[in-house]
């Protein structure tokens, strides 16, 4: 059962992210499969990549998000 959830979780946001033109909200919208990824791979019991992931997805995210609002400021351009 968990399964379908955490699956359904990671189509949505793929569907979200590929309906989403500006480059922030695609990648929260990839955090939120991101989610479901993790989910499915601690439902197989990989728990130390589930943690690896958990850990570096959310700081990866924080630099790209930083990333993209500093250029988003410099050039400003609006996606």
């Amino acid at each position: 059962m968990m399964e379908f959830i955490f699956s359904f979780i990671t189509i949505i946001g793929a569907i979200a992210t590929a309906l989403y033109v500006d480059p922030i909200e695609k990648l929260l919208m990839l955090t939120i499969t991101s989610g479901g990824v993790i989910g499915l791979i601690a439902i197989k019991a990989m728990l130390d990549v589930a943690i690896a992931t958990a850990i570096l997805i959310p700081i990866s995210t924080i630099i790209i998000l930083v990333g993209l609002i500093r250029l988003k400021e410099v050039t400003g351009d609006v996606y």
